[in-house]
């Protein structure tokens, strides 16, 4: 496995437009999960904050009867 990583550096030094390359693509799959990381936190808190807000409501006309 240690050749394959010594092969993969060695031909990554002579070519750093692919280095860059692929710097840039894993910038773009570590934006693209920290955004769908935020969808999914949205849309799964979206529904708890509805309840908790409802629940205000609530006590808050209690309160005000």
């Amino acid at each position: 496995m240690q050749n394959f990583f010594d092969a993969v550096n060695a031909y990554l030094l002579h070519h750093p437009d692919l280095l860059a390359y692929l710097h840039f693509l894993f910038r773009l799959k570590a934006g693209c999960l920290l955004l769908i990381m935020g969808v999914f936190l949205f849309l799964v808190y979206r529904e708890d904050w509805r309840d908790w807000r409802t629940a205000k409501q609530r006590a808050d006309c209690r309160l005000a009867a």
